[in-house]
């Protein structure tokens, strides 16, 4: 049996994950797919647009077979743990032969080339990664400079770290080679619009692109995706969106909408309670931000106006974003080495056949009802599921704050199945 991983966040769910898949399965040769999702909080640093079980939805709806959750210790950190989170969880499956995931480059070699030098760091690229870092440079900057300089100013390494996809890429086969794992890296070419693009011409727009146009024209989605005909605005955001998940599309619009703004004041309480000594326990939060965040925290007025306030030439906004929302959901170390567990968020029901491989080779618990965790997972692991459940019912509660409607505690989420 043959066994792709995908990780994703599916913010939103739209036609280039559809077409990812469809790769996978027909290029890499996978019978199933897996789909390891972050929850209701996204690796930039801001809540998902919609909740994880409606993208769950969508996912199965359009070739997923099993989605897994990657816990927000992962999901709301840097790519190098975030792709370490996924890429242990899914190695600890013990079944899944391919790990498949899109790329501005397109080329497995290349990403493994560069994979090894950043883990084996040999003493050319060290001596490159010290001048840079010398000379005042970040250390993502210094980094891409010294990589390009091992490989003699390549044209396409020196790319290779400027572009979000290129960067997770290498960051899953480095995670591969870390954990000595049999599975292959597979990489899709990514098509259509840049990761930071946001029109939504062609084919392909991206995630961002889409979030754009949502977020432009909330009150008139929020209000027409419920009518027999959508307004002009509406149906070019539909046409980015799979035929098969459309109808959850306009279910998960009409149920409303976050951003990070609609965060603001839980941020502004939280810096409230802070002291220079709290926020020096955040791992993600070096003393230099701490000391900005601190001076800072009575200027809090919204979320991304914050970040502005605090970046500064050696941080880029989006760890800020991070740092931020990791402080606001209590994340207050890294995350561990290896995934403790699989959170199953979702399956289709003609996947029994993996869920029966999973249930005999997974050497991690498989959590399918999550008021069980408690009694499957050792204490470490329970605080990492833990923050699963704050995280998720603190989304909730804003969904909740906006729309009228009724809380639904984490814990007694049912699974989805398709």
């Amino acid at each position: 049996m043959k066994i792709a991983g995908i990780t994703a966040e599916y913010n939103p769910f739209h036609k280039g994950h559809a077409y990812q898949i469809d790769r996978t399965r027909c290029d890499a040769g996978a019978q199933y797919v897996i789909a390891v999702m972050s929850g209701d909080f996204v690796q930039r640093g801001a809540p998902a647009v919609f909740d994880k079980y409606l993208r769950t939805e969508a996912a199965l709806m359009s070739g997923v077979d099993l989605v897994l959750e990657l816990p927000a210790v992962y999901a709301c950190a840097s790519a190098e743990f975030f792709a370490s989170g996924a890429v242990s969880l899914l190695d600890s499956l013990g079944c899944v032969n391919i790990l498949s995931f899109g790329s501005e480059l397109g080329k497995i070699e290349m990403l493994q080339s560069a994979a090894e030098v950043l883990t084996g760091e040999p003493e050319k690229f060290r001596e490159a990664l010290k001048e840079n870092l010398k000379a005042g440079d970040s250390f993502p900057k210094a980094r891409a400079a010294a990589l390009r300089s091992y490989f003699e100013g390549s044209n396409e390494v020196s790319e290779l770290l400027r572009q979000p996809n290129n960067i997770l890429a290498v960051e899953y086969c480095r995670a591969l080679l870390r954990f000595h794992s049999p599975i292959t890296p597979f990489t899709v070419k990514r098509a259509g619009k840049g990761y930071h693009e946001d029109g939504l011409s062609g084919e392909f727009a991206s995630a961002s692109g889409i979030r754009k146009k949502l977020f432009s024209r909330e009150d008139t989605f929020s209000g027409s995706w419920g009518q027999a005909e959508p307004d002009a605005s509406s149906s070019e955001v539909l046409a980015q969106i799979p035929e098969m998940a459309q109808s959850v599309f306009l279910h998960a619009s009409a149920q409303g909408m976050q951003n990070a703004e609609d965060y603001s004041l839980l941020l502004a309480y939280r810096l409230l309670e802070q002291t220079p000594e709290s926020l020096s326990l955040y791992a993600d939060i070096p003393p230099a931000l701490a000391h900005r965040i601190y001076k800072n925290r009575f200027a809090c007025r919204d979320f991304e106006s914050f970040v502005s306030l605090l970046k500064t030439r050696d941080m880029t906004y989006t760890g800020i974003s991070r740092a931020l929302m990791r402080l606001l959901l209590g994340i207050d170390h890294r995350p561990p080495l290896l995934c403790p567990y699989a959170r199953i968020l979702g399956f289709r029901r003609d996947a029994a056949p993996l869920l029966a491989v999973l249930k005999k080779s997974a050497r991690i618990p498989l959590i399918s009802k999550a008021a069980d965790a408690g009694q499957m997972l050792a204490p470490e692991a329970y605080d990492v599921f833990s923050i699963d459940v704050r995280a998720a019912n603190l989304y909730e509660t804003v969904r909740c704050a906006k729309t009228g409607q009724e809380f639904r505690h984490e814990l007694r989420r049912p699974v989805v199945i398709r």
